[in-house]
């Protein structure tokens, strides 16, 4: 939109009406018509897409502090069966990406930064929601040496019971299996904050930075 038409009907809405009487020749108010037609559908657009962010944080929703994570069943790269559970005592790092996702492809690499610290009680679990394309997957991971575990879930059943809306969104579970994080976007991952986040978690006797 033009900024000075809005700003026109902005003060030709502000006048008194009598006074935008006699102006009813004025060509910015005949142009006020016209912005009604364009805004309703921005307004529109914009109302949708809050009543969304707003349906996926309210107080009840999965990934609220201190819930449990719902456990699941996914198949690995090599098809065995892995559950969430089993990880159970652990801090859990759960990164829902998928290879066609440009902010995905591009935080992998801190993944596998934060991988290799080897973190004690820790676990990478990358949860990758393309549809059906498994060799994909595989040929991704192995053509980028990634070396995380990676799980299927070509159905998004479980991307759905973690309300996961956008991708990459990453959850961060302490040993107790509770949800303390969640995470929209990319990020870097094996940064110093992130860092010493995680080793608080495997170890409460880890002394937090405090800058």
């Amino acid at each position: 939109y033009n900024m000075r038409l809005i700003k026109n009907c902005l003060w030709l809405s502000l006048r008194p009406r009598s006074d935008r009487g006699k102006q009813s020749h004025d060509r910015r108010k005949r142009d006020c018509f016209v912005i009604p037609q364009r805004a309703g559908l921005l307004a529109m657009t914009i109302l949708i897409g809050l009543i969304a962010f707003l349906s996926f944080i309210k107080s009840d929703s999965v990934w609220a502090a201190n819930k449990l994570a719902p456990d699941f069943s996914l198949k690995d790269l090599a098809g065995n069966n892995i559950k969430l559970s089993d990880y159970k005592g652990k801090v859990i790092f759960l990164n829902f990406f998928a290879t066609w996702c440009p902010p995905c492809r591009e935080e992998m690499p801190s993944i596998q930064k934060l991988n290799d610290k080897k973190i004690n009680n820790f676990i990478v679990l990358a949860v990758a929601i393309d549809k059906g394309e498994r060799v994909a997957v595989s040929r991704f991971i192995k053509k980028n040496k990634y070396t995380f575990k990676v799980l299927l879930d070509p159905k998004n059943e479980d991307a759905d019971k973690y309300e996961v809306k956008f991708v990459p969104t990453s959850f961060i579970i302490n040993k107790k299996g509770e949800i303390v994080d969640r995470i929209v976007g990319g990020r870097d991952w094996a940064g110093k904050e992130m860092l010493d986040k995680f080793k608080a978690l495997a170890d409460p006797r880890f002394p937090l930075s405090r800058e």
